[in-house]
């Protein structure tokens, strides 16, 4: 057995993938693994049940309404054995080429969500106002989804949608929730 945690990247011409948790959620990716690219994972609804994310081994419930922000680098794993739709939501991944390439100014809101020193690498919503609180979701992924995508498009729906969450983090802190 081997106890080198597998990493994984995005295929060279995929610089951001948009996809639901149904789509996407297969077994391989269950143990610790790595991504040389972000991840956000966008819980919008979860049964009742033992369902955990550990991001760097550190265990957390999978609950509707949270957003789990994941680094490039950081460990990360699915706590579930199998996979039958008991949670749903959406896995959005870019490299950070694709979002900051030529906009530094972006890079601060980055680093507020995807900051592995986090002691909370997640933010939480109100579950059923999914949409009014990330209207671009939806934009997103359709655009994604399109035959040819416009790639300036994508970068900039990805931008709202990052600075929507980053938003949204910051004041949680305000509001002194831990």
């Amino acid at each position: 057995m081997s106890l080198e945690i597998p990493r994984y990247k995005l295929l060279d011409n995929d610089q951001i993938r948009v996809s639901s948790l149904l789509e996407r959620h297969v077994p391989k990716y269950f143990p610790t693994h790595r991504h040389q690219y972000y991840e956000m994972v966008i819980i919008t609804s979860c049964v009742e049940g033992d369902f955990s994310h550990s991001i760097d081994f550190e265990s957390y419930p999978l609950l509707a309404g949270r957003v789990y922000f994941i680094a490039p680098g950081q460990a990360h794993a699915w706590n579930v054995k199998t996979y039958e739709g008991e949670y749903q939501g959406y896995l959005v991944t870019f490299n950070e080429d694709f979002l900051l390439k030529g906009n530094k100014n972006l890079e601060s809101q980055l680093l507020k969500l995807f900051d592995p020193l986090d002691s909370k690498p997640y933010l939480e919503y109100e579950e059923t106002k999914f949409h009014e609180t990330f209207p671009t979701m939806n934009i997103l992924e359709n655009e994604y989804k399109k035959e040819v995508s416009d790639y300036y498009l994508l970068r900039s729906l990805l931008e709202t949608l990052i600075y929507y969450m980053s938003n949204l983090k910051g004041e949680s802190i305000h509001k002194g929730d831990t």
